[in-house]
């Protein structure tokens, strides 16, 4: 089976961000809502190992990988990996296009007030989701993966 680390290196009111790279060689950065202690709809899942299938049929996202159900992130479902460039605290005034999944990027920026995606605030986000989605998927060819989710050191997203 493939194999994934994702290693967060930063979390805070404006998201969750890391890497992730691939068995393969590929990476990319990642982008996840905050840790608010796994609450659904609001949280990242925890630090863990957990398994990613294929799914044709997301009413959401059309074709995309899906997270099995597992123990370590109990009444968590539908965590997807799919394209988003935001995912901040909305209760703290940031804008979030996540409900608890995961969203690849090239870069880690700053989106300014205003402008798009961002809302009333600055906000940090990833770049290029889209294209850093469509060849983390290219790579992985529909084929199961075990993702380990990790806290790591802070280190430079860019």
């Amino acid at each position: 089976m493939r194999t994934a680390l994702l290693k967060r290196t930063d979390t805070g009111d404006q998201g969750t961000f890391g890497k992730l790279p691939l068995d393969s060689g590929f990476s990319c950065v990642s982008l996840e809502l905050p840790w608010r202690n796994n609450a659904k709809g609001r949280s990242c899942v925890p630090p863990g190992t957990y398994i990613f299938k294929w799914r044709t049929d997301s009413p959401a996202h059309g074709e995309c990988y899906e997270m099995e159900p597992d123990a370590e992130a109990p009444g968590r479902t539908n965590v997807q990996i799919h394209a988003a460039n935001l995912a901040g605290d909305e209760d703290k005034g940031y804008v979030a296009q996540l409900l608890g999944c995961i969203a690849p990027g090239r870069a880690v920026v700053v989106f300014k007030a205003g402008t798009r995606p961002a809302g009333a605030k600055d906000q940090r986000g990833v770049t290029a989701s889209k294209l850093a989605l469509g060849e983390l998927e290219a790579d992985l060819k529909t084929e199961p993966f075990q993702l380990t989710i990790l806290w790591g050191a802070p280190s430079s997203l860019s």
